[in-house]
């Protein structure tokens, strides 16, 4: 009988660093953003991506690889705005509607 992985504890509203090859550290916020630091950010500046629910930031801080989910999961779903390490907005990134966002949810039920 395989044991079974032990899920990881993350603190909610601050920086947690993880092991990944791209990925610096993740900050997942009470109001449904997820914010990414990615190794080598000047200054440190991060994204901040909207309307990340808690299993999805669960799945992605117990991902066997932080940088392929995030680039495989969260970009192609959540809208994205690039901020300045103290939170102050740099530009919008990517735009989401409700639909688009939508007919990425079915595709990835498929």
């Amino acid at each position: 009988m395989a044991d079974k992985k032990e899920k990881k504890e993350f603190q909610v509203d601050e920086w947690n660093e993880v092991t990944s090859s791209t990925v610096e550290a993740v900050r997942f916020n009470v109001g449904d953003t997820l914010d990414v630091r990615f190794k080598g950010a000047k200054e440190g500046k991060f994204y901040r991506y909207d309307g990340v629910n808690h299993k999805t930031w669960d799945d992605f801080m117990n991902a066997k690889s932080p940088g392929k989910f995030c680039g495989s999961v969260i970009q192609p779903k959540y809208g994205c705005s690039l901020h300045h390490a103290d939170g102050s907005l740099i530009k919008l990134v990517k735009v989401v509607a409700r639909q688009e966002k939508a007919e990425v949810d079915e595709k990835a039920r498929a």
